[in-house]
């Protein structure tokens, strides 16, 4: 159940991320990198920072999640743009 929860939300922040980019003029692969990686690295990254902080969570486990999660936010950036 996990993972489709997982599928479900990554679905949900690529939606978010294709409209931000639509309408915000994002039209290339190096652009679509950059601003995923940006609201990766500067929205959700501190997001989970915070979590983390909060359960009291390693502090090593707690980076490793923020830049995995900055990584795939700009990965999904990049492919977002030749798929629209």
């Amino acid at each position: 159940m996990a993972y489709v929860v997982a599928v479900a939300m990554i679905g949900v922040v690529t939606a978010m991320m294709h409209h931000i980019f639509a309408t915000s003029g994002v039209d290339t692969i190096l652009e679509g990198l950059t601003a995923g990686l940006g609201l990766g690295a500067f929205v959700i990254a501190p997001w989970l920072i915070l979590l983390g902080a909060l359960e009291a969570r390693g502090w090593r486990r707690i980076l490793r999640t923020a830049t995995g999660v900055t990584l795939v936010c700009g990965v999904i950036g990049a492919v977002l743009i030749p798929l629209s």
